[in-house]
């Protein structure tokens, strides 16, 4: 009896040559994905930053709602903060006549960056404004968004935002061109759709 009970345990038990070949299954599986997320680095970088602005739209939205006034999704446009300068993301109020950011904000993943209004982000007004988004600090020029106490955009028609994969140079901003330019549509009621697009560098 007792050795049919350890017979019985052997059986269950894994061998050495059994949890290698786990092992090197389980490496070729991560080598074949680390590969494959590293081709796609500049893609799944904008699917992320397309997903955190859509978030962003719908807090601003929800905000505006909530306090019954204008609420602004804003962008950092300042040339002189580099860290910031369309890669921030906030929701800001009207205090007093001065636009405040409510929180900590957010930055978009990666070298992902929002195109200006000039180059397609038409949800964004032209014209820069002063926005606090420290407390404390100077004002710093942002595009903005508007959004009524509805919850609606302010501005009339359909409002686009895209992004793509930039960087700043000594001439101005540069494009990637691998990955397509990620888009989002807003209609002024508040129905968002995704656009892809190839857009010109």
């Amino acid at each position: 009896m007792k050795t049919n009970r350890r017979r019985a345990q052997s059986r269950r038990a894994f061998t050495l040559i059994e949890l290698l070949v786990v092992i090197g299954i389980m490496a070729v599986v991560s080598a074949i994905i680390g590969v494959g997320l590293s081709r796609g680095g500049d893609a799944t970088t904008l699917a992320a930053a397309e997903s955190l602005m859509v978030s962003q739209i719908n807090a601003t939205r929800a905000q505006a709602a909530l306090s019954a006034g204008q609420t602004a999704l804003v962008v950092a446009a300042d040339a002189d903060d580099p860290e910031r300068e369309r890669r921030f993301v906030a929701v800001a109020v009207d205090d007093a006549g001065t636009w405040r950011v409510l929180n900590d904000g957010t930055r978009l993943p990666g070298n992902a960056v929002v195109r200006t209004p000039a180059e397609g982000s038409t949800l964004f007004d032209p014209g820069l404004e002063g926005v606090a988004l420290d407390p404390g600090n100077e004002a710093t020029l942002c595009y903005l968004a508007i959004f009524e106490a509805t919850g609606r955009v302010a501005q009339i028609g359909s409002k686009e935002v895209w992004l793509s994969i930039g960087e700043r140079t000594s001439t101005g901003w540069t494009y990637a061109t691998e990955a397509p330019a990620r888009g989002i549509a807003l209609s002024r009621y508040g129905a968002i759709s995704s656009l892809e697009v190839v857009l010109s560098p």
